[in-house]
């Protein structure tokens, strides 16, 4: 049994050429996130597994965090209430990827889960309001919204996630977590 972990990429212990997800977009920037790192443009955690052996461990999975904002605006119905009429800070959830060896196993909601988690700690420092992400099509759109992100009034592949909703669903501290 594989032992899972998440850590920060360091491109000096981890190995990400042979990483595919079956979407080319996720494997291409995976690749230069390297350059992310160096202009801190991302914040860059990935899946790896602890029994693997070698001096730089696979990349089996991957996510990207960066601060933004969003325009009010653009939420849906009632999204806004409670918010300014200007635009109010979010996470960018900028990437997310998992190797296509491992896709059904639950593994893309521990990234998701743990990407999640990194944004309510860091609210504990910095502002935000939402989590946000761009899908890349439909299908991983439909996977947003199974896990309760709602999609951007005039941007149906930008989807979002209230920061006070998200932690209400979020395990207690102390209570069973995703593997990693």
């Amino acid at each position: 049994m594989p032992s899972f972990h998440i850590e920060p990429y360091a491109p000096d212990l981890h190995q990400a050429r042979s990483f595919r997800s079956g979407v080319s977009a996720v494997d291409t920037w995976l690749r230069s996130a390297k350059r992310a790192l160096q202009a801190k443009t991302s914040a860059v955690f990935v899946l790896i597994d602890l029994d693997e052996p070698g001096p730089r461990r696979r990349v089996l999975g991957y996510f990207a965090l960066a601060a933004s904002s969003c325009e009010v605006n653009e939420l849906p119905g009632d999204s806004a209430e409670g918010l300014p009429a200007f635009p109010v800070p979010c996470f960018l959830i900028t990437w997310l990827g998992l190797d296509r060896t491992l896709q059904g196993q639950g593994l893309g909601d521990a990234l998701l889960g743990k990407a999640v988690a990194k944004c309510l700690h860091a609210r504990e420092h910095v502002a935000a309001v939402l989590v946000v992400v761009d899908s890349l099509g439909d299908e991983a759109t439909a996977w947003y919204q199974r896990r309760g992100f709602r999609a951007f009034a005039r941007t149906p592949r930008r989807l979002f996630a209230r920061m006070e909703d998200l932690a209400e669903r979020s395990p207690a501290p102390g209570a069973s977590s995703p593997p990693a």
